[in-house]
This record gives structure tokens, sequence and C-alpha cells, in this order.
């Protein structure tokens, strides 16, 4: 009776532990659901400011400032980097656009030009004539064929709508968009002139275990995005580097833009530089441009192969996850998240890994069964 009682007590403690962590973990998602939403701009300059701590603890020791100067001199300087580059790729997009817009008249002219022969001399007109003919004598495949056109119609100008009222909600939206960038901008100083203090308050009222955990958990993190931001910036500047000498070498014009649009979709998930490649070659093969086609089929075949060599090494070197790992959480965090997920998804792996690494899920786990050796 008292191993009984004994078994009784020890499962209720179970129990008990275990509706407190779910308990917890509920208010976790009640957080990020309700109160996200209102404080994310100080979310992303407490992030902003952990990760900038290595750079204003740099400055700081080299220059033998206060801790404020050193950080106004690492902000400036981080802020100052990313205009500058704004700047510079603004003013090279506005030169290659204005030649570009120079020689539309002339490309407009010569895709005319190439339909007019095609319909001409390929026997599509006498297709298109045999069609006509065919839908007149079956009006039920005329009927069908309207509504299929008329629904490929709609959804046109539904995209077509859709994209305009985007870019009206985002012009009417700047104002604010310019506000919160200066909010986050000056809640970052703040916490960051704050940040020393504010963590040794923090680790006075937790147990060194905690200190210990949270430490390792930040640490990893830190380690992992950064990791993670370099060796996507390294991936793209190889995929923009191979582009734009693809593109001098076949003498393709608008080179420079080209190669920045290249960069641009070599960031989205799954499909990549391909995007960009393969309707571009299948264009110029169908044009009779097999140089071009063969020279981009070329290229865009290299660049596979160079991410395909190097970015399991940058990966596995500077975060530590698998790509597998990484287009799994993207999926997933597009499939919760929307397109938001792309960065959401990435975040939340490296957290749970960091999480499994500093044994935290462990920890659970003991704290449940009620096992305090471990």
């Amino acid at each position: 009776m008292r191993k009984i009682n004994i078994n009784i007590n020890y499962w209720a403690g179970v129990l008990l532990r275990l509706f407190l962590v779910a308990v917890i973990c509920l208010a976790f998602i009640g957080v990020w659901y309700f109160v996200v939403p209102l404080i994310y701009p100080f979310i992303i300059a407490a992030i902003i400011a952990i990760l900038l701590e290595p750079v204003v603890r740099f400055v700081q020791k080299t220059l033998r400032t206060s801790r404020g100067v050193s950080l106004f001199i690492s902000l400036a300087v981080v802020l100052s980097s990313l205009l500058i580059s704004c700047f510079l790729i603004i003013i090279e997009l506005i030169e290659e656009l204005i030649k570009f817009s120079q020689d539309l008249p002339n490309l407009l002219q010569y895709g005319a030009d190439f339909c007019s022969s095609i319909f001409l001399t390929s026997g599509i007109g006498e297709l298109f004539t045999h069609i006509q003919n065919y839908l007149a004598e079956n009006p039920f495949v005329n009927r069908q064929v309207s509504d299929n056109l008329e629904w490929f119609v709609r959804v046109g100008k539904t995209l077509i709508i859709g994209l305009v009222s985007n870019l009206l909600i985002f012009v009417t939206d700047l104002p604010r968009l310019i506000m919160l960038f200066f909010l986050i901008v000056l809640s970052t100083f703040f916490i960051s002139v704050d940040w020393p203090k504010a963590k040794d308050k923090i680790g006075l009222r937790c147990s060194v275990k905690i200190n210990q955990t949270c430490s390792a958990v930040f640490a990893d993190i830190r380690r992992a995005f950064l990791g993670y931001v370099r060796a996507q910036v390294i991936l793209v500047i190889i995929t923009g580097i191979v582009s734009l000498i693809a593109f001098l070498v076949l003498g393709i014009p608008y080179a420079g833009v080209l190669a920045l649009i290249a960069c641009l979709v070599d960031l989205l998930p799954y499909v990549g530089v391909g995007i960009l490649f393969i309707p571009w070659a299948s264009y110029l093969f169908f044009d009779g441009n097999n140089y071009w086609g063969f020279g981009l089929l070329a290229s865009y075949i290299l660049i596979i192969l160079i991410r395909q060599l190097v970015e399991p090494k940058l990966m596995a070197k500077h975060v530590g996850i698998t790509p597998l790992a990484f287009l799994i959480a993207i999926f997933v965090g597009v499939k919760l998240f929307g397109l938001g997920g792309i960065i959401i998804g990435p975040i939340v792996m490296v957290l749970i890994t960091s999480l499994y690494r500093v044994h935290v899920f462990r920890d659970i786990y003991c704290f449940i069964i009620g096992d305090t050796k471990k």
C-alpha cells in the first residue's frame, strides 16, 4: 500500500510539472500572437543591439571611448554603409535603365518583326485559320475556350490590380515605415546603452544554471545568425561575379543590372537564379541565338555546381545546420507565416537547434520526470 501511494505521489508530481510546462508554452504562444505585434519594433531593436554588441565592445576597446560614443560610432558606420550601398545600387540601376529606355524602341520593333516573321513563315497563320474554322463548327468547344480565356483575363486583371494596390499601399505607408525605421534606430541606441546594466540585473535574479544556459543560447544564436548571413552574402557574391563575367564575355548588354538581378533572385528559396537563366536561355534557343543560349546554360550550371560544392561547407562551418534543414524551415515557415516565413522559419530552426545543443530539452524532460541528478 505504501508503494502504491509513493507511485501515485510521483505521477501526480509528474503531471503537475507537465501541466506547468504546458502552461508556460501556451503563455509564450499567447505572447507571440498578442503581445509581439504591439512591440515588434523594440524586439527588432533588441536583436540588433545584441548582434551589434561585439562591434560596440571592439570600438570601445580600440578607441578607448565611453560606451555611448562607441555605440554612436558603430551605428553611424553601419547605417552609412547601408545607405551608401543602396545609393550606389540605385545610381547603377538608373544608369542602366536610362540606357534601356533609349534602346526600348529598337527592342520593341525587333520583337514585332520577330513575331511577324514567325507568323508569316512558320505556318502559324494557317494554323489559326484551321482553329477558327474548327471552333465555328463546334460551338461547345468554342464556349469552353471562351470561358477559359475569360478566366485567364480575370486572373490577369486580379494580379495587376493586386500589384497596383500593393504599390499604392507601400507609397501611402512610406511615412509610417520611415518613422518605424527611426524608432528602431533610436530604440537600438537606448537598449544598447543600458544593455550591460540590464544584463547584470537580470543575471543577479537568476540562478547560475539559467545564466549559463541563456548565455550559451544567445551566443549560439548570434553565431548562427551572423554565420548564415555571412554564408548567404558569400554565395550571392559568387553568383554575381560569375553572372557578371558570363554576361561580359558573351557581350550581353546591361551586364551590371542583369548581374544585380541575378543576385536578387538568387536569394529566393527553391528557385534561385534558375527563374532568370532557364526562361531566358529557352527564348534565345527559340530565337536561334544558340551562342547566348549555350552561354547562359553553361553559366547557370557553373553557378549550381559552385553552390552545391560551397554551400554545405559554408552552412556547416558558419551555422552548423545542413542546407536541407534550412529548406525545411523555409517551407514550414512560408506555410505558417506566409512570405515572412522565409525569415522566421530559419530563425526558429536556429533557435531550436541552439536550445538542443545546450540541453534545454533534456533539462525540461528531467524537470518533468523529477530527475534532479542531471
